[in-house]
């Protein structure tokens, strides 16, 4: 179940073209808008292992290690359409200096894998992190929180926008004793998909360190605008 609020606000601008001292055409042009706040139910998060080594070989060898402990440790939580995949891997030289020396030598190589991991199990994030670093993976690279039907959340803001435009517009000609004809225009002006940012505190009991994970809202946001005739 989803939780969501609407939030609606407008404005109109009432425009005419005189010719020959006469109101020949006039419009009211009205701009609603309309915003769902929803909880999310996917997360996704990019886990990275870096390691390093005298040699290329020893430094993969040791990634290797730790990055399959990381993936074993993170299968539990993927589920249903769920995703779990090598984002990223990398070899790079490490360059230092001999004391006393200014010219440079690889004195080693780092190794990075990244992994990232897609589930609706949102409930469970901190355990996820907490699975990944257990493992050894030494890098939190990316943690978002996302809806898996946008479209819905968005068609929903786009109607109510839609239905705020026109009270918008017959409160207006209303209070100018006119009356509305038909909508010669109506336009999508912007969308929005604001994902939360997600609070992350560690807490320690009974010696174990667990990360507790506060999501957030998603908000979906949509702007209309509808040009309405007016009735001459």
């Amino acid at each position: 179940m989803f939780r969501w609020k609407i939030f609606l606000t407008s404005f109109a601008i009432l425009t005419t073209t005189l010719f020959g001292g006469e109101m020949k055409e006039g419009k009211i042009v009205v701009i609603g808008e309309g915003k769902v706040v929803t909880s999310p139910d996917i997360v996704e998060a990019v886990f990275a292992v870096e390691t390093q080594a005298k040699t290329a070989a020893t430094a993969a060898a040791e990634n290797a290690r730790i990055t399959n402990a990381v993936i074993s440790n993170l299968k539990q939580y993927k589920s249903g359409k769920g995703q779990l995949f090598t984002l990223g891997y990398s070899i790079s030289p490490i360059y230092g200096r001999d004391p006393g020396s200014t010219a440079t030598k690889i004195t080693g190589f780092r190794v990075l894998n990244s992994v990232k991991i897609i589930t609706n199990k949102t409930d469970k994030t901190g355990d996820i992190i907490d699975a990944a670093i257990t493992a050894g993976a030494n890098r939190v690279n990316t943690l978002i929180f996302s809806i898996s039907e946008r479209e819905k959340y968005f068609l929903q803001a786009l109607k109510m926008a839609s239905l705020n435009a026109k009270k918008r517009a017959e409160a207006i000609a209303d209070s100018l004793g006119i009356k509305l004809k038909n909508i010669e225009e109506a336009s999508i002006v912007d969308t929005y998909h604001t994902p939360p940012m997600p609070q992350m505190r560690t807490m320690v009991a009974e010696d174990r360190i667990s990360t507790p994970i506060l999501a957030g809202d998603v908000t979906v946001e949509a702007k209309i605008k509808i040009v309405f005739s007016i009735q001459q």
